[in-house]
């Protein structure tokens, strides 16, 4: 009798088991559909695109569970995880550094300054010398910032000073809103390279989230886009829900009604977010010259925004990047939300991301030439 329970018991467990492993074969299906399904239409799949790293790991548990216990059951995981293994390579980079030739090539940043800590005067804060010394330490030739904030009466000087500790021949700056009571944040594009052209890019819908520049470099002329799409606005209060660690959690608040909460907050922000996406892709389609995008995309690699703004171009971090491709600042291990991606005519090399802490983001940079 007690043989007939235990085997009883085991068999309960074994269905559990599977059962577990299908919704997790069935959420890894419903994260790679985040790559292709436009989230203004089914944000679902957007919502398991932004745990993918999660879900591959609970697979991989599943594949060495089945495995130990010989059972055949780990092919479901398995053919998955392989179906989209190449997905994979967006967040993590095992070796894949190349060096560009210094005389032929020219070096990018783009760094999210997070509001340069929202403490603008004349006498420049401690926090913003530091981030103003390491982007001319960086001594970039195209240098493309999100969030430069500025306040009070100069609120343009420190891009002007920023312009000349650079050495840059030029510099180019959008607020996200129109500038009121002498405040201003946005984008930013310093270079010493000749610039020829440059402009806005907006929606109806949302505010000014990116901005371009055509260059010259050895006689061909480029384009650069500087782009910050929709943010998520999640508080601290989110982020430590987020994160499991309920510091600044409200605890007569429900955990389902926090979470409906955040979800409402991602759903607004995809939808923005695909509106962007779609008026920078009609932008590039209509530019006559080889483009580079770099930028704060506010998304993970498995995404529909990142996958229609890689299209048909090359991503630095996987070209020429290696180990893990975080750039938020977080506990969140596999966050990458900045890019630099690039036309194939051009050849990128020594891709870095900085672990410099004072901003949320960490800066990413590279070098790059003409084929």
């Amino acid at each position: 009798m007690r043989k007939k329970t235990g085997k009883a018991k085991r068999s309960f467990l074994k269905w559990i088991m599977m059962l577990i492993n299908i919704v997790a074969i069935l959420a890894l299906i419903l994260a790679y559909l985040a790559n292709y399904i436009n989230p203004a239409l089914w944000s679902l799949p957007a919502l398991f695109g932004l745990a993918y790293p999660y879900i591959l790991i609970l697979n991989l548990i599943f594949v060495l569970f089945w495995i130990i216990f010989r059972k055949y059951y780990f092919l479901g995981s398995l053919l998955i995880i392989v179906a989209g293994w190449g997905f994979m390579s967006r967040f993590y980079q095992f070796d894949s550094s190349k060096a560009a030739t210094d005389d032929i090539s020219f070096k990018l940043l783009s760094f999210n300054v997070h509001n340069l800590t929202e403490n603008n005067s004349k006498k420049l804060s401690d926090q913003k010398n530091k981030i103003f010394q390491y982007v001319q330490d960086q001594k970039a030739d195209i240098t493309c910032l999100q969030e430069f904030f500025s306040f009070g009466k100069n609120y343009y000087y420190p891009l002007v000073f920023l312009k000349e500790q650079l050495g840059a021949e030029n510099y180019y700056f959008q607020s996200y809103f129109k500038p009121s009571r002498s405040k201003i944040v946005g984008m930013a594009i310093f270079s010493k390279l000749p610039r020829v052209d440059r402009g806005i890019l907006c929606h109806d819908s949302t505010r000014k989230f990116g901005i371009w520049a055509n260059f010259i470099f050895r006689e061909d002329t480029f384009r650069v886009y500087n782009i910050h799409l929709e943010s998520l606005y999640l508080s601290r209060q989110d982020y430590d829900l987020v994160t499991g660690e309920h510091i600044r959690v409200d605890k007569n608040r429900s955990f389902l009604s926090y979470s409906l909460h955040i979800m409402s907050k991602l759903r607004k922000a995809y939808r923005k977010r695909s509106m962007q996406v779609e008026v920078v892709r009609e932008h590039i389609e209509n530019c006559s010259y080889p483009v580079i995008i770099c930028g704060d995309f506010n998304d993970t690699p498995l995404s529909y925004a990142y996958h229609q703004l890689s299209k048909n171009l090359k991503d630095a971090f996987i070209e020429s990047g290696s180990g893990a491709g975080k750039t938020f600042r977080s506990k969140l291990p596999f966050f990458r939300i900045d890019y630099i991606l690039h036309d194939p005519d051009f050849q990128s090399g020594n891709f870095q991301k900085e672990q410099f802490e004072i901003s949320d983001h960490f800066p990413v940079s590279c070098k790059l030439s003409f084929r």
